[in-house]
């Protein structure tokens, strides 16, 4: 088996987050229970693992996933996977080592789309300008005994055909940062 890494995308209504949860259906389970179909491999053997965290309904672009493939031929495994999965797009594929780890990314990229409608765009990016930098978000987050202290490095804003996007870049974001901030916004 070699380990490789594959960018997902999906819309996140039907699914209650990422993570794999007590009840309910989620996007691991769902990529694990295709991986062990096309594979017929244990979820051991397997071994997934993700690169950040989505919340019940939110939608990925570019998630990226990590696991143990016995396919030799990187796109026959996409073909597979997007062959039997509904709800989960996997877009690219690359061969890593055992040692990698999908947590440690340079960057992440949030973007977070809502309608614009009453909003004084300049109003709003002085106030997302005070978000620039290192800061404490305890306070812009959902406690999970973890260190609050983060660095957002960028913050976009751009208004198209009535709806406000939103795109953050830092090296990581808190459990329900992002939704906070755009709240206080």
């Amino acid at each position: 088996m070699k380990r490789v890494a594959v960018k997902i995308a999906y819309l996140g209504e039907g699914f209650s987050g990422s993570q794999v949860q007590p009840t309910g259906r989620t996007v691991a389970s769902e990529v694990l229970d295709k991986l062990m179909l096309i594979s017929r491999c244990s979820a051991e053997e397997i071994d997934l693992k993700f690169s950040s965290r989505t919340d019940k309904g939110v939608n990925a672009l570019g998630n990226a996933i990590a696991f143990n493939s016995i396919f030799d031929d990187d796109m026959a495994l996409l073909k597979a996977l997007n062959a039997v999965s509904e709800d989960v797009f996997y877009r690219s594929v690359c061969e890593v080592g055992p040692d990698f780890n999908i947590r440690y990314a340079s960057k992440r990229v949030y973007r977070y789309v809502l309608p614009s409608q009453g909003l004084d765009m300049g109003l709003a990016r002085q106030c997302a300008d005070l978000f620039l930098g290192e800061h404490d978000f305890a306070r812009f987050c959902r406690p999970d005994n973890k260190p609050t202290v983060a660095d957002v490095r960028r913050i976009d804003m751009e208004e198209v055909d009535g709806l406000l996007i939103m795109e953050f870049e830092a090296r990581f974001f808190l459990w329900n940062m992002i939704r906070r901030m755009v709240a206080a916004i």
